[in-house]
């Protein structure tokens, strides 16, 4: 029969003895006596008075008669010299039992030696031994076949068990313990548990802690702890030898720093930390270099500071951040954030969901934002952008003319996006400061009013000179009628010229016959009359002739006159009607040209106000909310970035406070060990209960041959006498020895309630690990460790009190932290992570979808790929991005960047109408989602902000020095129209006044 047994107090016999577990004690308390070895039983035996303690051996017949078989032997493939009897030499106070057990005649008061077993050695005071060839040192204890407890105080328990260190303990088949205060538990067909450090603690089958792992601790199958203080815990784990590590997880999950004063943390299964610092937590993930971190699952942060938070992210360059599901960060000081995004230049940043920043120094903000490094007709690039020529008007010189430092992009060609609540920003020659729609509604708005006022002036300027033409025209009119009276005055005086020469003809006629008659009268009457008077009729013909000649003469320059004068006056009349038109004419055409240079301008300037309003509208505004928003964003990136520093610094700190946690609930674990322990030394009870049942044969046999030899009896029970007290003695002893061989450090309090696991059930995956009470470890290579924790999916780690972890290889650490799906990540107090690769950390975060990530506290992401950084910061749909305190983003791929931002609906603009003037053909009139630097009444300016391209294509923002060279040379140029036009119509009206004058003169 193989019962079991243990030790009871018998208040009959006032002593320890061995009865079945089914009975119960009374008096003194039995429980604590559970873990007495073996030969109690003998008491059963002793029923006789006792003698005083002697050193006692027995032969294998129990009479000392036959003695031991001569000849040499093998066992389980071991070689034994030739039996002899036992051998207990000078020492007193033991015990010594089976063939060639030697006691080394050690002696002094409670510390005889005990050995139960052929061929056991004792080589120093108080030594236990049981079972065959098993050896015990000073104050030793070794039970099982070929068992060694070599070192002062040493335990060894199970077969090939060795405990040669100081203290040190082994418990398992083949488990060994080499260095002081070093422990091993666990067995194993080939290689059990090695502990060869000073304090370090081996627990599993192939656990090893090496000897230079001062204080390290192994808890595992082939969990493997190399240096000081470095801790490895769960199936195949290794925490390396180069600093003060933590591996905590399965399937080669390895961390190792890269100096000695430095640790590196892995968490979770077949993760890879390396480096001071380093910190790899989720299924796989690898950290590598000082700093590094990689959480979720698929991760990987290579370079010092690097940063892999999610789902298949990947940051590779010192400083280099990737966040999310697949994002990338490939370069040093590269930062992706969101489901996809690409930083793959120096210092490039990219935010949002399939974001790509592939230019040094810029910026991609939100999702499907695309940088472009090279000039086109819708940017300016990386390229200088100092002025812009439009029709032949050149606008410039403008500020922050160089953009080599980077560009920041908001949306992609026919994908942009509006930049809502930008605070106005600086106009001046100097600035670069971002401008809103309400600036540029300002500047078309005055520039319209000018145009305006200029076109009044101009048409009463026009009016006024078209009043001077009338009365020019009227005075022409008045002179032409004037010139005509002239004319027929003339022909009327010609008339009469020529019949007064008919009458001073026949006058001349009629004169000369009177004169005749006279002159015959006359010069009949004297002759000295007649003489005078014909002198005086040779005077008078003379006179007659030459005044008829002379008015002939006359008449003829007077004919002549009136021709020319005629001729002259018909010319002149010709001229003046030809001037007349002429004036009219050129009045006219210079009307019409003065009417189409008004229109020309208004045209022009209503045109160039329409360009500047488009550009106004679909760039100002945007790009100045843009430098707003990329000013904003350098800083709240900054901070939002030093936050996650600070976050990720926290998830340091609160990761080394749960590995605090884990170290401790791995204490707890021991002391579950110790209660495994328990188990095993209900084991070794069961040994000596069958060892008791071997001396009750003895017994038996004794009885019988006492019944033939009674003076042998006598004298035998005498020698059981004493022997019973020595049982006794030793049962004391080996209690002693056993209880401080027992783990220290290590415990769990369930305050005296049995709960879930207490019976060591709680793993139940292959290679799982479970430690506390009502922890729970289901998954293959999962480890659950604390109160209510669990651990249900292959690879699954859940640290910390009510902690889940579901879904394949999520990680949850600390009280009541969730994470389900593979790889997610749940870290604080309480967290919730839900999704592939989905990471919360800090307090109350919940962070759900895949690659979605809450940091900091009371944080929400929600959709693949959202992320919220700061505090109460809300990402609300797919790809979304909210940075700083109470920032929301509302719609899908939104950006809410700065505390306190919040987004609206995208509202497309295609024209905008202002007076009675439309300005259209905006570029960009499809925004996709939208990007908000601050909230109505709390708006930001967006400052820094180079010179965008100024096209009708152009969808760059625009920068507060570029609005000031439109406004200023539009203005410029409606005064110098103004002033031009005033002069024109001056000079005109002058022109027409002489003109007015010298008809009037002419007239």
């Amino acid at each position: 029969m193989n019962r079991i047994y243990r030790t009871i107090w018998n208040e009959a016999l006032g002593a320890w003895v061995a009865a079945s577990e089914l009975d119960s004690a009374h008096g003194k308390g039995g429980r604590s006596a559970t873990t007495t070895v073996v030969a109690l039983a003998v008491g059963l035996l002793l029923a006789g008075g006792m003698n005083a303690a002697n050193a006692v051996t027995y032969p294998p017949d129990g009479l000392g008669a036959n003695g031991c078989t001569t000849g040499a032997s093998t066992f389980l493939g071991r070689s034994f010299a030739a039996e002899v009897n036992p051998v207990d030499g000078s020492g007193t106070y033991s015990n010594v039992i089976g063939c060639n057990a030697n006691g080394g005649g050690y002696q002094g008061p409670n510390t005889g030696v005990t050995l139960f077993g052929s061929y056991t050695t004792a080589t120093g005071n108080g030594a236990v031994a049981i079972g065959m060839a098993g050896l015990a040192g000073n104050l030793g204890t070794t039970v099982g076949i070929f068992s060694t407890a070599s070192g002062t105080s040493s335990s060894a328990y199970g077969a090939n068990a060795t405990a040669s260190g100081n203290y040190a303990s082994a418990f398992g088949s083949a488990a060994s313990a080499t260095n002081t205060g070093s422990v091993a538990i666990g067995d194993n067909a080939t290689a059990g548990a090695v502990s060869a450090a000073t304090n370090g603690i081996a627990i599993g089958g192939q656990a090893s802690v090496a000897t230079a792992a001062t204080s390290g601790i192994a808890i595992g199958r082939g969990a493997t702890a190399s240096g000081a203080y470095g801790i490895a815990q769960g199936d195949g784990t290794i925490a390396g030898a180069t600093g003060q590590n933590v591996a905590i997880g399965s399937a080669g999950t390895t961390a190792n720093s890269s100096t000695a004063a430095g640790g590196a943390v892995a968490i979770g299964r077949g993760q890879t930390a390396s480096g001071n610092g380093a910190v790899a937590i989720g299924d796989p993930n690898v950290a590598i270099g000082t700093g590094a971190v990689a959480a979720g699952a698929n991760d990987n942060a290579t370079g010092q500071g690097a940063v892999a938070l999610g789902n298949a992210s990947t940051a590779t360059g010192q400083g280099s951040v990737a966040l999310g599901n697949s994002g990338t960060a490939s370069a040093a000081g590269g930062v992706a954030l969101g489901d996809t995004a690409v930083a793959s230049a120096t210092n490039a940043q990219a935010f949002g969901s399939g974001s790509i920043a592939n230019v040094a120094g810029s910026v991609a903000l939100g999702s499907g934002a695309v940088t472009a490094g090279a000039a086109t007709s819708a940017t300016g690039g990386t390229g200088a952008v100092s002025s812009t020529t439009i029709g032949g008007q050149t606008f410039g010189a403008y500020a922050g003319t160089n953009a080599s430092a980077g560009v920041v992009s908001v949306g992609s060609p026919g994908a942009e996006r509006r930049i809502q609540n930008v605070a106005a920003g600086l106009v001046g020659a100097a600035s670069t400061d971002a401008i809103n729609g309400s600036q540029l509604y300002a500047v078309a708005s005055t520039t319209t009013s000018s145009i305006s006022s200029l076109s009044t002036s101009t048409s009463t300027g026009i009016s006024s000179l078209s009043t001077g033409l009338s009365s020019t025209n009227s005075t022409v009119t008045s002179l032409s009628s004037t010139l005509s009276s002239s004319t027929s005055a003339i022909n009327s005086l010609s008339t009469g010229l020529s019949s007064t020469d008919s009458s001073v003809t026949s006058l001349s006629t009629s004169t000369s016959t009177g004169l005749s008659s006279a002159n015959s009268s006359i010069t009949s009457l004297s002759t000295s009359t007649s003489t005078g008077l014909s002198s005086a009729n040779s005077s008078i013909t003379s006179l007659s002739t030459s005044t008829s000649t002379g008015l002939s003469s006359a008449n003829s320059s007077i004919t002549s006159l009136s021709t020319s004068t005629s001729t002259g006056l018909s010319s002149a009349n010709s001229s003046i009607t030809s001037l007349s038109t002429s004036t009219s004419t050129g009045l006219s055409s210079a009307n019409s040209s003065i009417t189409s240079l008004s229109t020309s301008t208004s045209t022009g300037l209503s045109s160039a106000n329409s360009s500047i309003t488009s550009l106004s509208t679909s760039t100002s505004t945007g790009l100045s909310s843009a430098n707003s928003s990329i000013t904003s964003l350098s800083t709240s990136t900054s901070t939002g970035l030093s936050s996650a520093n600070s976050s990720i610094t926290s998830l340091s700190t609160s990761t080394s406070t749960g590995l605090s946690s884990a170290n401790s609930s791995i204490t707890s674990l021991s002391t579950s060990t110790s209660t495994g322990l328990s188990s095993a030394n209900s084991s070794i009870t069961s040994l000596s209960t069958s060892t008791s049942t071997g001396l009750s044969s003895a017994n038996s046999s004794i009885t019988s041959l006492s019944t033939s030899t009674s003076t042998g009896i006598s004298s035998l029970s005498t020698g059981l006498s004493s022997t019973n007290s020595s049982v006794t003695s030793l049962s004391t002893s080996t209690s002693t020895a056993i209880n401080a061989a027992k783990t220290h450090y290590y415990s769990v309090n369930d305050n005296g309630t049995q709960q879930g696991n207490y019976n060591n059930d709680g793993a139940t995956g292959i290679n799982a690990l479970a430690a506390g009470t009502n922890a729970s470890a289901s998954g293959t290579s999962s480890v659950a460790v604390g109160d209510g924790s669990r651990a249900s999916s292959d690879g699954a780690v859940a640290i910390g009190k009510s902690a889940s972890a579901t879904g394949g290889k999520a990680v949850s650490i600390g009280v009541a932290n969730t994470a389900s799906g593979d790889g997610a990540v749940a870290i604080g107090d309480p967290s919730v992570a839900t999704g592939t690769g989905a990471v919360a950390m800090g307090a109350n975060n919940t962070a759900t979808g895949n690659g979605a990530v809450a940091l900091g506290s009371a944080n929400t992401a929600v959709g693949d790929g959202s992320l919220a950084l700061g505090n109460a910061s809300t990402a609300g749909a797919a790809g979304s991005l909210a940075f700083g305190a109470n920032a929301i983003a509302k719609g899908a791929n939104d950006v809410a960047l700065g505390s306190g931002s919040v987004t609206a609906a995208p509202n497309p603009t295609s024209s905008v109408t202002i007076g009675t003037t439309t300005f259209g053909n905006f570029a960009g009139t499809t925004p996709a989602s939208v990007v908000s630097v601050g909230a109505p009444g709390a708006e930001r300016q967006v400052t820094n902000v180079a010179a965008g391209q100024v096209t009708s294509s152009s969808t760059d923002a625009i920068n507060g020095s570029q609005l000031y060279s439109v406004a200023s040379t539009t203005t410029s140029s409606i005064s110098s129209l103004s002033t031009s036009t005033s002069t024109g119509i001056s000079s005109l009206s002058t022109g027409l006044s002489s003109t007015n004058s010298t008809v009037t003169s002419l007239s």
